[in-house]
């Protein structure tokens, strides 16, 4: 994912999603927000270990070229609450465990 970066001009601060989808937004039956719009490009939401594993390649990314990234070695995780766009981290019906979060946490203290 972060390959595409192609040494920018200014640092690159990757980002790992569970998965990205407006279309609840854009339902093409004009009863989404954006009233039959052209339905924008999503992405399938991960597995927590898929998610998990997406979070341990960013910093061997960071290791790799820190020529591309911040003198802090900044990432970001996408994000928390952002339901109606199909990139949230919070517990809910879909996640009543938190194994998206419990993989944040197991990436980052190793527990």
């Amino acid at each position: 994912m972060w390959a595409s970066t192609n040494r920018p001009a200014m640092p690159y601060i990757p980002v790992a999603t569970q998965g990205w989808d407006r279309r609840p937004w854009e339902a093409t039956n004009g009863e989404g927000l954006g009233k039959g719009s052209k339905v924008s490009p999503h992405f399938a939401r991960g597995t927590p270990e898929e998610f998990e594993a997406y979070l341990r390649r960013m910093p061997e990314w960071m290791d790799a070229n820190p020529d591309r990234t911040t003198p802090d070695r900044l990432g970001v995780i996408y994000a928390w609450n952002e339901i109606g766009e199909g990139g949230w981290l919070v517990p809910c019906r879909d996640d009543p465990d938190g194994a998206y979060l419990k993989a944040i946490k197991r990436v980052v203290y190793g527990k």
